[in-house]
């Protein structure tokens, strides 16, 4: 019985990464081949079931970068700007979730 789920978050099924918000089909309660147990490949961990009526697919990825912002620019470097031919100062940021140097 083919069950259409949505992931919760990351995971993988059928040799596949599933991102969060992928709707995909799973084949729900059905017999092993090799053991002959039932199994459920359904996992409450990282799907949920939802309609048929929803259309299979993956969800648009996520942005990973937004707009720099003044309390993450710890210095600027000088570079060339190409397309202007001069040197101009580009911000130097400080990665995501690290803790802010004192100085």
């Amino acid at each position: 019985m083919r069950v259409r789920v949505k992931a919760g978050m990351m995971g993988y099924y059928d040799h596949k990464r599933r991102r969060e918000g992928d709707v995909f089909n799973i084949k729900g309660e059905h017999e092993d081949k090799n053991t002959g147990k039932i199994v459920n490949d359904f996992s409450e961990k990282w799907m949920e079931k939802v309609s048929n009526k929803i259309e299979t697919g993956t969800a648009p990825p996520k942005k990973k970068f937004g707009p720099v912002k003044e309390e993450d620019v710890v210095s600027t470097v000088p570079v060339i700007a190409e397309e202007v031919g001069q040197v101009v100062e580009a911000p130097v940021v400080r990665k995501p979730g690290r803790p802010k140097k004192v100085v």
